[in-house]
């Protein structure tokens, strides 16, 4: 299982070929998150979602409530969930971040 993290019998999901996520059990996903700062704002980004903060911790948690939003309402509408392999920006640091839907 490449690629596969388990932690407390919780399976998070995979990117597939073409980098969306392939839902394992459950709803709970794994997205790579890119963040940057510019000046005292903290942004953080995922494809087609974005949040600011004061701090680091904020822009985080901003992001995961707004991905936790978008992904319902994508899945509601049978579409296919946001791709998650979108490079990194220039100064950008990567952080995960883990969106349970349940």
């Amino acid at each position: 299982m490449a690629g596969t993290t388990r932690t407390a019998g919780i399976c998070f999901s995979d990117a597939d070929a073409d980098g969306g996520w392939i839902e394992r059990h459950g709803d709970t996903y794994r997205y790579h998150v890119h963040l940057t700062s510019g000046g005292e704002v903290f942004t953080a980004t995922v494809p087609d979602v974005a949040a600011t903060g004061a701090r680091e911790s904020d822009a985080l948690d901003r992001l995961e409530v707004a991905l936790a939003a978008r992904l319902r309402a994508t899945k509601a509408a049978g579409e296919p969930l946001p791709r998650a392999d979108v490079p990194a920006t220039t100064g950008a640091v990567s952080r995960v971040v883990i969106v349970r839907l349940g």
